[in-house]
């Protein structure tokens, strides 16, 4: 059976009551804060009576202040992990398709995804953004069958 969990917010100084910010049991993953400090992005994935639910890219609000919204709408793809540029606007993500994982950008704020990369041959399985990049780097990892993982700038 499932296991129901939420997201809590507690103080950074200790002490308090813990308070529940989502409105939706379910499994959450991967939380990330935008640079700029104003959205909690998220992997979130329903549960319910069936057996599977595709995890979705969430974002909410912060300080939590509303219902999660989905970042990338009507996309039926899993967001297998995701990055945020240092401007706050744009969340990277790795994608699977058939047997690779794409890159594809879409807005913090939601939109479209709009596909960056499919690579010819093996598949990115890392993604990382520096928060603090004056302008936007990715770094990725990536390999395939025949080639070992290396560490990748992403252009």
């Amino acid at each position: 059976s499932n296991v129901g969990y939420d997201i809590y917010r507690v103080p950074a100084e200790g002490g308090g009551e813990a308070q529940k910010i989502t409105d939706a049991s379910g499994g959450y993953s991967a939380l990330a804060f935008t640079p700029d400090g104003r959205t909690l992005l998220f992997r979130h994935a329903v549960q319910d009576d069936n057996v599977y639910n595709l995890p979705r890219l969430m974002r909410m609000p912060w300080p939590a202040t509303g219902a999660m919204q989905p970042v990338a709408l009507g996309f039926d793809r899993e967001p297998v992990r995701f990055a945020i540029t240092p401007d706050s606007r744009t969340a990277y993500m790795l994608v699977h398709e058939g047997a690779r994982q794409s890159l594809y950008r879409v807005p913090v704020a939601g939109g479209t995804p709009q596909r960056v990369i499919y690579p010819p041959s093996g598949s990115y399985v890392a993604l990382s953004i520096p928060a603090k990049a004056s302008a936007t780097t990715l770094i990725g990892s990536w390999g395939s069958a025949t080639s070992p993982n290396e560490v990748v700038r992403i252009d």
